[in-house]
């Protein structure tokens, strides 16, 4: 039972939901497909109705939907969420969910507790891998933020390993998988194969960090779930998307990190945009400054990330499902902010801006299990972003937030 204290401070923080709302006459992107004029009524943390001559409840609070869009709750699908704070920045921003790619699991346990027990109501939901399936020597095994990382030392702890990834709480199961470029050492093939195996028996997702075709393969022939970011075609190996689709794999995109690791972000560099940077912390404009000590040569740079782009592209007209994911807070990256742009850089990539809406809403809810996040439907959660304009034909519309609902809860931004 909530406390009139409790009651009277959410209500006094923007977090409280008594009255229904009517957005009326708005453009809606449910999730999938664009509905033109159309009303939707918010009662409680449900959507009770999705209806053009909806009838409107006495004492509803009414908004005028004219020229503006409104979308479901947006999901970055790869984050590394280290504090209270990045998930609130995050929601200020309409990210309702964040998938984190390797965590502290003492951590995202803690904020799982919290949502499921009504106290996340500020900020952005979490969902996590936890610590990260690595070895000795191989990327991750240094350790993280300072954090120790358990290492998998052979394929005969296999299933000990992983049923401790999941006594930590871990909603899936991340893996290193390969040496980056020779810089670390790998799993080998087996080991990796015996990982999958041992989560499917644990029913849970494995998603796969390779940067190069070979481990690629591995992964995809394995039954890996996904790939935690696009890959360089180096060497090519022109079957891989069609493999991709054929075994059932969704790719997360990460083309955010890349571009402002490199300094390319010219014109779009979120730094330079108000409607987001308004709403980012001090810290977050720190990260979002932030780069390598080494960058390749801005023409190298260029060239590289165009194949990528190229890459990534291949296996979106493949058909492969495609999931936005920022890869914040990495160099030049932040919360929120960065999923924004990296929406812009998807659709600059050849992928149209309604699928790149999707790639934020209703895929990644899909394949991640988010349950049912990333839709607008009735009976649905009612994590809203009301925007001015149509990001379906200006991607970068997405930016113009004009309101945040989490669970029927409009929130101060």
């Amino acid at each position: 039972m909530i406390s009139k204290f409790s009651f009277l401070l959410s209500c006094a923080l923007g977090l409280c939901a008594d009255s229904p709302v009517v957005i009326r006459d708005v453009r809606v992107f449910d999730g999938s497909t664009i509905r033109s004029n159309t009303s939707v009524l918010v009662r409680g943390n449900r959507i009770e109705s999705i209806n053009s001559g909806l009838a409107i409840p006495k004492g509803a609070e009414i908004i005028e939907g004219r020229g503006k869009t409104l979308l479901p709750g947006l999901i970055d699908s790869s984050t590394h969420a280290s504090t209270h704070e990045a998930l609130r920045q995050a929601l200020r921003l309409g990210v309702t969910t964040q998938v984190d790619l390797g965590g502290d699991p003492m951590l995202a346990a803690k904020l799982r507790d919290e949502q499921a027990n009504g106290r996340a109501f500020d900020r952005a939901d979490l969902f996590s891998g936890g610590n990260l399936v690595t070895c000795p020597g191989c990327w991750g095994s240094q350790g993280i933020n300072g954090r120790t990382i358990p290492t998998l030392a052979g394929q005969a702890h296999v299933n000990e390993f992983i049923v401790d990834r999941i006594r930590e709480g871990s909603d899936f199961i991340m893996v290193i998988l390969d040496d980056r470029n020779g810089r670390f050492r790998a799993f080998d093939r087996d080991t990796f194969a015996a990982i999958i195996e041992a989560a499917r028996k644990s029913n849970k997702l494995t998603i796969a960090s390779a940067l190069f075709p070979k481990f690629v393969r591995w992964a995809i022939e394995a039954g890996a779930g996904g790939l935690s970011h696009f890959y360089w075609p180096y060497p090519p190996d022109p079957e891989l998307p069609h493999l991709m689709h054929d075994r059932g794999l969704f790719m997360i995109t990460g083309l955010t990190l890349i571009n402002s690791e490199w300094d390319l972000a010219g014109d779009g560099d979120p730094v330079l945009d108000k409607r987001l940077t308004k709403f980012v912390s001090a810290e977050g404009i720190k990260d979002l400054n932030q780069r390598p000590d080494r960058i390749p040569s801005r023409a190298v740079a260029a060239e590289r990330y165009s194949n990528g782009e190229k890459e990534l592209y291949r296996v979106y007209v493949s058909g492969v499902p495609i999931l936005a994911g920022s890869e914040a807070p990495g160099d030049g990256t932040t919360y929120g902010a960065s999923l924004h742009r990296e929406l812009e850089l998807m659709v600059r990539a050849g992928i149209k801006p309604i699928d790149a809406l999707r790639g934020a809403t209703s895929i990644p809810a899909k394949h991640l299990g988010l349950g049912e996040r990333g839709r607008i439907a009735v009976g649905a959660r009612a994590d809203l972003v009301l925007v001015e304009g149509d990001p379906s034909t200006d991607i970068t519309n997405t930016r113009n937030i004009l309101a945040v609902w989490k669970e029927g809860k409009k929130i101060v931004r």
